[in-house]
């Protein structure tokens, strides 16, 4: 599961190549990237997700890396085996808002989020939504309320027992909502209702 980062981060690359008129490193770039997603389609289970439990973290970033993809086409029906992922991926979402199987309620709600906006689709709204609420309702605020009077004041955990707050998670919360700030809710017109 290494690569999926590795291809989210090369789709990241082509976009800076592009700027720079290198042709031949875009081309290298496209290549890796449709290498990587093929390989990513063929470890996806029959049931729509990836890895062996369901974890929807790993679900998220393969259908990132799918939706970034820049030969996809943005405003198609996305090919079946995206669409089978991310209807495995909502099916996952909790009455909490959190959309997470085994724990890591943060970490995985984050790269779920991120993934649907990445797809930018309206179908994925309401998800979103609940998504974005669950992870403002896992910031620690731990003694006085709306004080920053306890080191772990403001920071976020994997969700479970708020005995230190996690970097990476933090960032994976608010990058999730920093990037969902500009759904289609907020007057986003890059949403498209397919």
């Amino acid at each position: 599961m290494k690569l999926i980062p590795a291809i989210v981060i090369l789709s990241t690359a082509f976009s800076c190549a592009a700027e720079k008129n290198h042709e031949s490193i875009k081309q290298e770039i496209r290549q890796a990237i449709v290498r990587g997603n093929s390989w990513l389609k063929s470890q996806q289970k029959p049931e729509g997700y990836w890895d062996i439990d369901g974890t929807p973290a790993f679900t998220s970033l393969a259908l990132t890396a799918a939706v970034q993809d820049p030969s996809l086409d943005k405003n198609a029906k996305f090919p079946e085996h995206i669409e089978k992922g991310f209807n495995w991926l909502v099916t996952q979402q909790k009455p909490d808002g959190g959309i997470y199987n085994n724990g890591l309620s943060v970490y995985n709600t984050a790269t779920a989020v991120t993934a649907m906006v990445a797809a930018k689709r309206e179908a994925y709204e309401p998800a979103i939504v609940k998504g974005r609420k669950h992870l403002i309702d896992n910031q620690w605020d731990i003694d006085k309320k709306k004080e920053a009077d306890n080191p772990n004041d403001g920071g976020v955990g994997y969700g479970s027992k708020k005995d230190r707050a996690d970097m990476s998670n933090t960032y994976l919360a608010i990058e999730s909502l920093a990037l969902s700030k500009k759904s289609s809710t907020m007057g986003n017109t890059a949403i498209n209702p397919t």
